[in-house]
């Protein structure tokens, strides 16, 4: 009796595991970013796949690519070199997210329900820290993202309860000012 009683333990364990899933914190979906469509949602940003047009949920590996223009190919893409590794939950952004240039790890940043809230980190190449800042719980404070490599200033502007507000300025790598960019409420007004 003791061994059937076994036997049937291990099938129903058996069967069990083979039915569960995983917990959305463990599945990584490998993904290229030209599979990605998103769209300003009243100053967050949502994320659907382009395949089926539905919002992404869980957590994603997802590979930056560009149109390569050096080709006669259409719809030829190549692998910049950059991986964002994070979750989704209805299509927003949640909890932290990493960026990695060729395997190093460049900038860490934390998501609340799509809005940047949180501790945020920008690093070299070489993992030398570049700029620090929390965000807080609300989402307020100064943004600033660099060219990894050389450590120049890429990017600045403000959040304000986790959206882009004011005057945002991107610099090409030479440091000169390349685009000025004002947002209310995380929309762009002027360009």
């Amino acid at each position: 009796m003791e061994k059937i009683f076994f036997l049937l333990s291990i099938i129903t364990i058996s069967v069990y595991a083979q039915k569960k899933e995983l917990p959305h914190s463990m599945i990584t979906k490998p993904m290229n970013s030209d599979w990605i469509n998103y769209l300003n949602n009243n100053g967050k940003t949502i994320y659907s796949s382009k395949l089926n047009n539905t919002s992404l949920n869980g957590k994603y590996i997802i590979n930056e690519t560009k149109l390569n223009t050096n080709t006669d190919i259409v719809n030829s893409y190549y692998n910049t070199g950059y991986k964002f590794i994070g979750s989704f939950i209805r299509g927003y952004k949640n909890g932290l997210w990493k960026t990695s240039y060729k395997n190093k790890l460049v900038k860490t940043i934390n998501y609340n329900n799509g809005l940047i809230a949180g501790k945020y980190r920008v690093y070299n190449t070489k993992g030398v820290i570049l700029y620090k800042t929390t965000f807080g719980t609300q989402g307020n404070g100064k943004y600033k993202d660099f060219y990894y490599k050389t450590g120049m200033l890429k990017e600045e502007g403000n959040y304000e309860n986790g959206k882009k507000e004011g005057e945002w300025c991107t610099y090409n790598q030479q440091g000169n000012t390349k685009e000025i960019v004002y947002y209310k409420n995380g929309t762009i007004i002027k360009k």
